[in-house]
């Protein structure tokens, strides 16, 4: 997330979860041009304050296989809780 920036709350979101792949905007990107709400996010940023906080509907998880380490699983586990497809 940007400094100064702030999840919308009153969007239905889509939130792109960014492991460091190369095409996480254009997935974003894609959504939009559907007529969907998303929101990029760093997996750095994410905690579950911000996944409860937004009118959260789906999470895309975007990485390369070499972001699957054992340092990102506590993040995903905590996506995973949510119970969002």
């Amino acid at each position: 997330m940007r400094a100064g920036w702030t999840p919308s709350l009153k969007h239905d979101t889509v939130a792109v979860v960014n492991f460091g792949g190369q095409y996480a905007h254009l997935i974003a990107r894609r959504i939009r041009e559907l007529g969907v709400y998303s929101e990029l996010v760093d997996y750095e940023q994410v905690c579950e304050d911000y996944m409860r906080r937004v009118r959260l509907k789906a999470v895309v998880l975007s990485g390369s296989p070499m972001s699957a380490s054992s340092a990102n699983y506590s993040v995903v586990s905590e996506i995973l809780k949510l119970g969002v497809p």
